[in-house]
């Protein structure tokens, strides 16, 4: 882990010297640090280092901000309060119902106490909607900071590369997934048929966790593209590019079939969010690069299919998609006990009731510990049910229409119209991309929280 440790000084190293030159603030900084998933600290429960900067952009506001603005106000809409209101209160009472019967899982906020500390952090986790109305006031904001974010990834994507070549040239992962109590190294090296394949991972966490930050990269430029802004000047294509080999070289079956999912999401939202003003143009530029591209791709698959046919055989054709490990005790206990349907059991409650439920093939690294599901959309029914999934659902789609109405009525700038378009279309994909995988749901919070600010705009609006 010396490795890990000495990038994460040199990165909270320059952080640091660019918050003092006041080059970076401090949502920039969050931004920044939201992809790395693997740098958390264990604080009694585990807070990534993204969640601790908004601890400081919180006490910031409380405890610098003079007294005449030292206030913290919700500024969200009505279907948040009432979805985390809602939460709380069903989540409070099943607990006080159902908490003698609470497995053991170690300390009292990892047993019968859990639930109090996922209130927390669910309302933790919506507080970076105020901060963003706070720290964005124009349409150019939006911009740089999404480049933030994307350059987050392009760096892990970069660290990716290196983690693999190192690995490739010495067998050392210069980058392991964790090293447990006796000291043996997690890494992503995964065999079949007698062949090791290395799973890129960098410091985004596990595989899963960067193919999906990488995914929802690569859709943050694509939206933006297609409205002809670009980030990072003539070289978007190329870190599209990046973003996609790397996913590959992830190996994550999660990552590649949300990239599906997206991309046929994504073009039906094209067509849905209208009018677009900018129309595209293919270039002979354009088109010669898209061609040595396939080009390029279609030579290595062919040299390397038989290493590809493995890959795609053991992690998408043979493996169940639809109903992971820890999916299917949830599910089979909300078929069994089809009342908590509507209801859920409570936040961070669903491990106490699904563990009967658990299969034998699984029960070695499941029994008796904290689990979630791992698909966004069975997470938020498992602990808040079906009400709760249509309060949740009707933040972002209640916020679509609202900024949709301005766009067709025509009560945005025309340069707010071109931010606005793509915005939404990342909404929608984000939200697309949580209901997947519940491990993105501060990446969603994130392109919630930067539409959120579309509405309280003054300059947006024409005069």
């Amino acid at each position: 882990m010396v490795f890990s440790a000495s990038i994460y000084f040199i990165i909270s190293s320059i952080i640091i010297i660019l918050l003092i030159a006041k080059k970076f603030d401090l949502l920039q900084a969050y931004i920044f640090l939201l992809p790395f998933h693997s740098w958390y600290y264990n604080l009694g429960l585990n807070l990534a280092t993204s969640q601790i900067i908004i601890l400081v952009m919180i006490a910031k506001q409380v405890f610098l901000i003079p007294k005449k603005n030292n206030y913290f106000l919700f500024l969200g809409n009505n279907f948040v309060s009432l979805f985390l209101l809602y939460s709380i209160l069903i989540t409070m009472i099943i607990s006080a119902i159902y908490n003698d019967t609470f497995i053991d899982a170690g300390g009292w906020l990892r047993s019968e106490g859990r639930f109090i500390s996922q209130i927390i952090m669910l309302v933790f986790s919506f507080s970076i909607i105020p901060l963003f109305f706070i720290y964005i006031k124009k349409t150019d904001q939006i911009k740089h900071y999404l480049k933030t974010y994307l350059l987050s990834i392009l760096i892990l994507s970069i660290l990716g590369w290196i983690q693999l070549f190192v690995f490739y040239f010495t067998e050392h992962d210069i980058f392991p997934l964790a090293i447990d109590e006796s000291g043996v190294i997690r890494s992503g090296v995964w065999q079949v048929a007698g062949i090791n394949f290395f799973r890129m991972s960098s410091l985004g966490g596990e595989p899963k966790n960067l193919s999906i930050s990488l995914v929802l990269g690569f859709f943050i430029l694509k939206s933006f593209n297609n409205e002809k802004i670009l980030f990072f000047k003539k070289y978007d294509n190329l870190i599209k590019l990046v973003f996609i080999l790397s996913l590959i070289v992830t190996a994550s079956t999660s990552g590649m079939v949300l990239l599906a999912i997206l991309f046929a999401a994504s073009l039906l939202l094209d067509r849905l969010i209208k009018p677009s003003f900018i129309k595209p143009k293919i270039s002979k530029i354009n088109f010669f690069h898209a061609s040595f591209y396939t080009v390029i791709i279609i030579f290595v698959a062919i040299k390397y299919w038989d290493y590809i046919n493995i890959f795609l055989q053991a992690r998408i054709f043979e493996r169940n998609i639809t109903s992971e490990d820890f999916d299917y005790p949830i599910q089979e206990f909300l078929k069994n006990n089809f009342g908590f349907i509507s209801t859920g059991v409570g936040l961070g409650n669903v491990h106490n009731f699904a563990f009967s439920y658990i299969p034998n093939e699984t029960m070695h690294y499941m029994k008796n510990t904290i689990f979630v599901a791992k698909s966004g959309y069975l997470k938020i029914i498992s602990e808040t049910g079906i009400i709760g999934l249509m309060l949740f659902l009707s933040i972002p789609f209640s916020l679509f229409y609202k900024i949709k109405k301005r766009l067709n009525e025509n009560l945005l700038s025309t340069e707010a119209k071109v931010v606005v378009k793509p915005l939404l279309v990342s909404l929608m994909l984000f939200l697309l991309a949580f209901l997947a995988r519940s491990y993105c749901f501060n990446e969603y919070l994130f392109i919630l929280s930067m539409c959120f600010t579309i509405v309280s705009f003054k300059n947006v609006q024409i005069q």
